[in-house]
């Protein structure tokens, strides 16, 4: 069973999940601050919202798929308990980063797009 943990194909999803929900905060930030100045001109928020909306669901998804992964991993081995790790901090790691998206939501609420 440790052989399949080593394969590239399992590397790459593990690190993909473990990783996504960090990008899609970071790519968030940019693209949230890019458009102020749109948003301000034409006086509306519904690309900062729509923006915002579809980066904290990438940052969610990878959650309960790493999380039902865990649960049928057969951890015997030193991979084993390795990928399970792996897993679930990318579930964790997850779950953080969406809240944090979810929270910056609120300065799209809270605060007006035009720099004064």
């Amino acid at each position: 069973m440790t052989r399949a943990y080593s394969q590239p194909r399992t590397f790459v999803l593990s690190w993909l999940t473990l990783l996504l929900a960090p990008i899609a905060w970071a790519t968030a930030l940019g693209i949230l601050w890019s458009l102020t100045n749109e948003s301000c001109v034409h006086q509306t928020r519904t690309a900062m919202w729509v923006s915002a909306g579809v980066s904290v669901l990438v940052a969610w998804a990878p959650a309960p798929f790493a999380w039902l992964r865990r649960r049928r991993l057969d951890a015997a081995s030193a991979a084993g308990e390795r990928f399970r790790f792996m897993l679930e901090a990318a579930a964790g790691v997850s779950l953080i980063f969406a809240l944090t998206l979810m929270l910056s939501m609120a300065s799209i609420l809270l605060l007006t797009p035009c720099r004064t």
